[in-house]
């Protein structure tokens, strides 16, 4: 995996670098594998545990090697052609056929300011569930406002209430999430025991 070739970059972002490259095989030819490059700790065990929790997935892509160095961490993968699963989401995001949920780190505020929860913008710190706060706000623009920002915004504002077509469930649930004192708003692991995520399990989501 070292002595792999370069063929061009897939992608780039604040976690590292993606790049196609060759490696040999142990028959003697040559194999495109996907390398990824992480510049951090924390994004090392966040990939292992996504791996991990694919493993047994046929559609998910096998690891087929990792390594340290001064160049970073880097996770060795199958390569599948066809284009990127991400500019697909991307596609039907923009189309509204789908509504992709923001996600960051806890501590940089940054990101789409209407999901960001209000801690963030006094004192930055913050508990995991500002990620619920962003959830909820997802939920009211996907059931409410899909094409509104300006009610959604006025909405996280606390300006504007749901309205009273919103089924009382519903209503409940995104009220929960979107309470605006930290201390008052469901963890993540409370938000999993709501209706609406019920049944999931932590490592599906965390």
């Amino acid at each position: 995996m070292e002595s792999a070739g370069f063929v061009r970059q897939l992608g780039r972002g604040a976690f590292g670098t993606v790049d196609l490259v060759e490696v040999a095989t142990p028959s003697g030819g040559v194999a495109c594998v996907v390398r990824k490059t992480l510049e951090e700790d924390a994004v090392l065990r966040k990939d292992c545990g996504g791996v991990a929790a694919a493993r047994r997935s046929p559609f998910a892509p096998a690891v087929v090697g990792m390594t340290m160095g001064q160049e970073g961490h880097r996770i060795f993968t199958e390569f599948a052609d066809g284009g990127s699963l991400l500019d697909v989401l991307k596609a039907v995001n923009v189309k509204g056929y789908a509504k992709l949920g923001e996600e960051g780190r806890m501590l940089p505020v940054c990101g789409t300011a209407v999901l960001i929860a209000p801690e963030q913008f006094g004192s930055g710190l913050c508990r995991a569930n500002a990620d619920c706060y962003s959830l909820g706000v997802t939920m009211a623009e996907c059931a409410v406002w899909p094409a509104d920002r300006v009610s959604l915004w006025e909405f996280t504002k606390g300006e504007r209430p749901l309205p009273d077509c919103v089924p009382e469930d519903l209503w409940e649930f995104i009220g929960a999430l979107t309470e605006r004192d930290p201390a008052r708003r469901p963890s993540p692991t409370e938000a999993l025991q709501l209706p609406f995520l019920a049944g999931l399990r932590a490592e599906d989501c965390m």
